[in-house]
């Protein structure tokens, strides 16, 4: 049996599930909205598993897992507790504290048991810090680009002396958001940008500049097991998306193709992919004029599908099969 944790509406899964189906394999799929009920968790010398019991009264027994997809999400419990009503305001939120803390632990052995199956990706590795990313990635004898997180303009103002032109990024992630308006339900995304000096105030919130690469194209990678599926987006070639590709130009899309890259990038990438206990994850790269790559950063949860369609890449297929226990 194989289990995925996924959320409801990831079209990836769907794809991934119609390909299990045609080898004949057994699945199982929890929604990370779906509270599931705790049966048992057994820590003893010869086993770790656990069962859970789905709303609909689906059990699911952990020793029937033969692989595990971590697609995203979280798990969800059904637990509920009540306090007696002659204790005060204080002592029932200190009450409701601890017992959310032990909650919450309860949930990371849960995830902890699932990353000991065959696995592709594990909750625990689902949102890795943007510093420690490049890091590892500098430790892996890729180049990263100049990166500075400041409150100061006079901090800013010197790095720019020293880089050049820059961009900002969110330290983490963008924000998403949705605003009803005239016209209705409008969604607003931020993206990567170029900096103007000039508008920089004296003392802002923490933000995370970086050099802004002199770029022939861009790449996005898809990482599967130790193998590449790379695709080249000459995003450079068009204004709106000349920052950032994301900044998406429906009506004269960027030029996409497939890509090989150089065996010493892809032994660089793999062993930042070890080091980061990465099955697979979508990676962001830049290839300067100077023919120069540069890492940027990888998404363990990031869509594949831009990366699959266009390239005839078939990632569905290639998921299925490296979660069947018996290829």
């Amino acid at each position: 049996m194989i289990l995925i944790l996924t959320s409801s509406d990831d079209q990836s899964t769907l794809e991934v599930i119609q390909w299990l189906n045609f080898y004949g394999l057994a699945w199982v799929k929890i929604d990370s909205s779906t509270p599931l009920t705790l049966i048992e968790l057994i820590l003893d010398d010869k086993e770790e598993e656990f069962i859970v019991e789905t709303p609909s009264g689906d059990r699911i027994d952990t020793r029937k897992i033969t692989a595990y997809w971590y697609r995203r999400g979280h798990l969800k419990l059904n637990l509920k507790y009540a306090l007696e009503d002659y204790l005060n305001d204080d002592t029932q939120r200190q009450f409701e504290q601890h017992m959310q803390a032990e909650i919450n632990v309860l949930i990371d052995s849960l995830h902890f048991c699932l990353a000991k199956k065959k696995r592709l990706n594990t909750f625990q590795t689902a949102d890795l810090n943007k510093h420690f990313v490049l890091s590892k990635a500098k430790d892996a004898g890729l180049k990263i680009p100049a990166t500075l997180v400041t409150s100061y303009k006079s901090v800013f103002g010197h790095f720019e002396l020293e880089n050049g032109s820059l961009i900002s990024k969110a330290i983490q992630h963008g924000i998403r958001f949705r605003l009803h308006e005239k016209k209705g339900w409008t969604e607003y995304l931020t993206y990567t940008e170029s900096v103007d000096a000039s508008i920089v105030p004296d003392l802002f919130f923490p933000t995370l500049f970086q050099s802004k690469l002199d770029k022939a194209f861009e790449l996005r990678i898809f990482y599967l097991n130790d193998d590449f599926y790379t695709m080249a987006i000459f995003s450079q070639k068009d204004e709106k998306t000349a920052v950032d590709f994301r900044n998406y130009n429906f009506e004269k899309p960027n030029r996409t193709i497939p890509y090989a890259l150089p065996e010493e990038i892809k032994v660089k990438l793999s062993a930042l992919m070890k080091s980061l206990k990465l099955e697979s994850g979508s990676i962001d790269m830049v290839v300067t004029k100077n023919n120069v790559f540069v890492f940027l950063e990888v998404n363990p949860v990031g869509q594949y599908g831009m990366v699959s369609n266009p390239c005839n890449y078939h990632l569905d297929q290639k998921i299925a099969h490296y979660l069947n226990p018996s290829p």
